[in-house]
């Protein structure tokens, strides 16, 4: 139990009808042509490579993987059988994507921003509609780019008590709103760089309030109907019975995680199909919000920068390459996009986050983008 706590906490719990949409008035670009779906053989090296990574995880894993690459979108399915593994279409499965909802989250913010809501800058705890019980300004900008100084989890989300297979799920608003009420020490420097699922969850809760919306709605509105993205939700006990089955570090059948209050940090369900669609609206869309999320806001380090919501490696080649990774008790997940060399990968996996070997499925979104730069896929 202990080890599972301290994998908890360093995780930190934790990724088209466009003609009726454009009528619709959700926002869809009219100059925009979806890419098409096409049927693309995978090269035996690319095999090998999905194999070899199948192979390291428990019997029924499954791996979904998407690529768009010069306007075309392929799919591509793979289970882990007790002889083998077998080719399957999992294109339209839906998977729980972890903190590759925080991408989400930061693209509502963009929207906002573009609309003239708010600014990037402006102190979230005036729109939270109660007084907070510390003197520090937030801005939306820390949040999204997590320089804000909040830790990683709020102090009053008790690990050694929650349910471990399902730690979010009694993490109310109410609770939410505990803890800023409280003064925060930010023990972490601001302007610093502190992965914060608290914070994503607060910036989704702060824009849920802006819009006087349910976070069901928020997300519909703003991303799911506006990118035609039909087989994505938040999560509630509908959706959840359409789930591929998550599987823990040994392959048992395991929970899905409620996110309740920390929506904006890892609660969207999807399908490899429909994040597809948002990465072709990000490298043929030209909208002025995606762009947005992908404008640098904070320096990590000598070679990673911050977008709003995404991690940007600063290549050698100069090349600018966004990603952010997901996980879950029993799902991992990795998006990778380069607008320069045309490539957008998705990977969804029924893979437990508590795997030790769980970055294998980051591992292989680069190795399937150097591959597909190299033009090896056919």
């Amino acid at each position: 139990m202990n080890v599972l706590i301290n994998k908890l906490s360093i995780l930190g719990i934790l990724i088209l009808n466009y003609s009726a949409l454009i009528s619709q008035g959700y926002g869809i670009e009219t100059n925009y042509t979806p890419s098409p779906i096409t049927k693309l053989d995978l090269t035996e090296k690319q095999k090998a490579q999905i194999h070899g990574s199948l192979n390291l995880f428990p019997m029924s894993t499954q791996i979904a993987i998407g690529i768009v690459h010069r306007r075309k979108i392929s799919f591509h399915g793979f289970r882990k059988t007790e002889k083998n593994t077998v080719a399957i279409d999992n294109s339209m499965s839906v998977f729980e994507i972890g903190s590759l909802t925080k991408i989400f989250t930061s693209t509502i913010l963009a929207d906002f921003v573009i609309d003239g809501k708010l600014s990037l800058e402006d102190d979230i705890t005036k729109h939270l509609g109660f007084e907070v019980g510390f003197n520090d300004e937030i801005s939306f900008v820390s949040l999204a780019n997590h320089s804000s100084g909040l830790p990683r989890l709020p102090t009053n989300l008790d690990l050694g008590k929650a349910d471990p297979t399902n730690p979010y799920k009694d993490y109310d608003a109410q609770k939410l709103k505990e803890y800023l009420e409280r003064p925060i020490s930010f023990d972490n420097k601001k302007n610093k760089y502190t992965y914060s699922n608290l914070g994503a969850g607060l910036l989704a809760y702060t824009l849920k309030e802006i819009a006087s919306s349910s976070f069901e709605n928020l997300y519909e509105k703003y991303i799911f109907k506006k990118y035609g993205l039909t087989q994505s939700y938040i999560s509630t006990e509908t959706e959840i019975a359409q789930l591929v089955k998550p599987r823990d570090q040994y392959g048992k059948t395991t929970s899905h995680w409620d996110m309740n209050a920390m929506t904006g940090a890892g609660a969207v369900l999807s399908t490899i199909k429909d994040l597809c669609t948002f990465l072709d609206y990000h490298l043929y869309g030209n909208t002025e919000v995606l762009a947005l999320t992908r404008k640098e806001t904070f320096q990590k380090d000598e070679r990673i920068s911050m977008g709003l919501g995404w991690s940007i490696l600063n290549a050698k080649n100069k090349e600018k390459i966004y990603w952010h990774g997901g996980g879950t008790g029993g799902f991992t997940s990795y998006v990778l996009l380069s607008p320069e060399s045309d490539i957008g990968i998705v990977i969804l996996s029924n893979v437990s986050a508590f795997h030790q070997r769980s970055n294998e499925i980051e591992q292989l979104s680069f190795k399937l983008y150097t591959s597909i730069k190299q033009n090896e896929l056919k």
